[in-house]
């Protein structure tokens, strides 16, 4: 009797000194798994916040509303790459800008004005301005005035020397431009998030494509390493105030549910998701990170 005693004794001992051990060890596991997926996380998403900028740069300052569109134009889209003799001025780049203004009937804050898009809209004037049977953009003479602005800036009313202002257009790949800005991008795997065979992360945008957020939720890519510690860490998240995903809450028709706020408006009930994050849908962050 004495020895069953001593044996079961001894039993409990190891047992409390193993889950004392694993109570020490699983944390540890835990954040070193966790470091290791999650800087990969965030090295995807920095590469698909750099290749939505190239992206918006050529569809007029808007982003690709999905992550299947930004991989397209990834992995097969071309741009057109323009060799400049002569770079506006800011003078020049607000005659372009007001040119698009009238041409467009958009404001001053909508107009998004780059070099490339510079570009185009010169070559829109410029062409109209040789054209003899046409003499201003689409016939419109108005438009004239602004292609001489530009071309004769040492001499007002000048005649243009368009040689000044050679605009040679090619094709590139948008990977390579993008290289330009973000080398080490991983144009195969940017799309996917790391440990969940094959999900890929979420790119959502705004009303007009004009705001864009991507998105990895923790609980998809920390699955596997240890149940337990990751329900302490969803909670622990939940608590920190940093920007989260939200997950809106539904009636029985799809309808998002509305509750007050504390100022007795009415709002949209979600629930917020922790998670890695670059930009930012409802206000813009200059498509920082979460963790920046």
């Amino acid at each position: 009797m004495k020895k069953v005693l001593n044996l079961v004794l001894l039993l409990a001992v190891i047992f409390l000194a193993y889950s004392t051990y694993r109570s020490i060890k699983s944390p540890i596991e835990f954040n070193t798994e966790f470091e290791k997926r999650d800087e990969i996380v965030k090295k995807r998403l920095i590469d698909i916040r750099e290749a939505q900028k190239v992206y918006a740069q050529f569809h007029d300052g808007k982003y690709a509303p999905h992550i299947d569109t930004l991989e397209l134009f990834v992995k097969q889209g071309n741009v057109p790459n323009v060799k400049r003799v002569y770079e506006f001025n800011s003078d020049q780049y607000a005659a372009l800008k007001k040119y698009e203004m009238e041409k467009t009937g958009l404001t001053n804050e909508e107009v998004v004005m780059d070099k490339n898009k510079a570009d185009r809209l010169f070559i829109e004037i410029r062409d109209g301005w040789m054209s003899e049977s046409v003499k201003g953009f689409r016939g419109q003479k108005q438009y004239t005035h602004v292609y001489e602005d530009l071309v004769s800036r040492e001499a007002p009313g000048a005649k243009p020397t368009i040689t000044e202002f050679a605009r040679d257009t090619t094709y590139v790949s948008a990977l390579s431009k993008i290289k330009e800005i973000r080398p080490e991008i991983d144009a195969d795997s940017m799309y996917y998030i790391p440990c969940t065979n094959g999900k890929k992360i979420t790119i959502e945008t705004n009303y007009n494509n004009s705001l864009f957020q991507a998105t990895a939720d923790f609980e998809d890519y920390l699955q596997g390493i240890n149940d337990r510690e990751l329900r302490m860490f969803i909670l622990d998240k939940r608590k920190e105030k940093v920007a989260n995903r939200k997950k809106y809450i539904l009636d029985q028709d799809g309808n998002r549910k509305r509750t007050k706020d504390v100022n007795g408006d009415e709002i949209d009930m979600f629930d917020p998701i922790p998670c890695r994050k670059v930009g930012d849908i409802e206000k813009s962050n200059n498509n920082a990170g979460n963790w920046e």
